[in-house]
C-alpha cells in the first residue's frame, strides 16, 4: 500500500507539479462524501469534517447571526435567503472557514470590463482596492473571474482573507467566496481549491447585453454574509462571557 502510495505521489509530482501534489496528498487523507445539489442547478463536494446549511434553512442561518453582525448586514441590505449553501469546517476555535454559494438570475460577461467594475465594488463594503487581486482564469472549460482581498469587519476589529470567483451559466452568475482569516488561508487553500474544482453548472447561455452592475453588486455584498456567520461563534461567546 506504501509502494503503491509513493508511486502515486511520484505521478502526480511529475504531471502537476508540486502544487498538484499537495492538492492530491490533502484529498488522500480526507474523506470528500459530502454532496450538494441546488435546485438553481448547481452542484458540489465538500470534507466530511464540514457542515452544511442551505437557503431553506435560512432560520439556522439567522440564529447565528447575532444583534452587533444583524445590524451591519441591515446597512448593506443583504438578504441571507440568496445564499444557496453555505460550508463551514466543523471545529472548536473561535473562527471557521467557510464556503458560501451566492446565485443571482442574471448571468455576467466573463471579461477584463467585468472584473475592473468588480473591484470597485469592493470599496462598497471596505475593501481598498489596491488590496485586490484579480484575474480572469477558466474553470472546466468556460471562463471565470477570481478576485482575492482581505476584508475588515468593522464590528468585531477583524480582518478576513476572501477568494471569490464568479462563474456563468444557465443565464445565471454563482458566486463562490472562500473564507478564512489571513494566517490559517493558505493551510485551508487546498480544500478551498478541491470544492471549487468539484462545482458544476449548467453551461453559459450566449453572452447579451445585460446590466452587470446588479448582479455583481448582489454578489459581492454577499461575501460579508459568511464572514458575518461565522464571526457569529465569537460574539455568542463574549455575549455568554458578559452575561455570568
Amino acid at each position: 500500500v506504501l509502494k503503491l502510495l509513493r508511486d502515486g505521489a511520484m505521478r502526480i509530482q511529475k504531471q502537476l507539479g508540486w502544487i498538484g501534489l499537495f492538492v492530491w496528498l490533502g484529498c488522500v487523507s480526507t474523506v470528500w462524501s459530502g454532496q450538494y445539489g441546488d435546485p438553481s442547478g448547481f452542484s458540489l463536494t465538500y470534507p466530511d469534517n464540514w457542515l452544511k446549511l442551505t437557503s431553506q434553512e435560512k432560520a439556522t442561518l439567522e440564529k447565528k447571526v447575532t444583534p452587533e453582525v444583524k445590524k451591519w448586514l441591515t446597512a448593506y441590505k443583504v438578504d441571507l435567503s440568496k445564499v444557496a449553501v453555505v460550508l463551514i469546517r466543523d471545529g472548536k476555535e473561535d473562527y471557521l472557514e467557510s464556503v458560501n454559494v451566492v446565485v443571482i438570475d442574471k448571468q455576467m460577461a466573463i471579461n477584463e470590463s467585468t472584473l475592473k467594475q468588480a473591484i470597485k465594488e469592493y470599496a462598497r463594503i471596505g475593501v481598498k482596492t489596491d488590496q485586490v487581486k484579480g484575474r480572469i482564469d477558466t474553470l472546466h472549460g468556460r471562463s471565470v473571474a477570481i478576485t482575492d482581498y482581505p476584508l475588515t469587519i468593522p464590528s468585531a476589529k477583524t480582518t478576513v482573507q476572501q477568494r471569490q470567483i464568479m462563474i456563468p451559466g444557465g443565464g445565471k452568475t454563482f458566486f463562490i467566496t472562500c473564507t478564512a482569516l489571513p494566517k490559517t488561508f493558505a493551510q485551508h487553500e487546498p480544500t478551498f481549491k478541491q470544492i471549487i474544482a468539484s462545482f458544476k453548472a449548467p453551461e453559459p447561455k450566449p453572452e447579451n447585453d445585460q446590466a452587470y452592475e446588479i448582479g455583481i453588486l448582489s454578489g459581492l455584498v454577499a461575501v460579508i454574509v459568511v464572514a458575518a456567520i461565522m464571526l457569529a461563534r465569537r460574539f455568542m461567546k463574549r455575549s455568554s462571557a458578559s452575561s455570568v
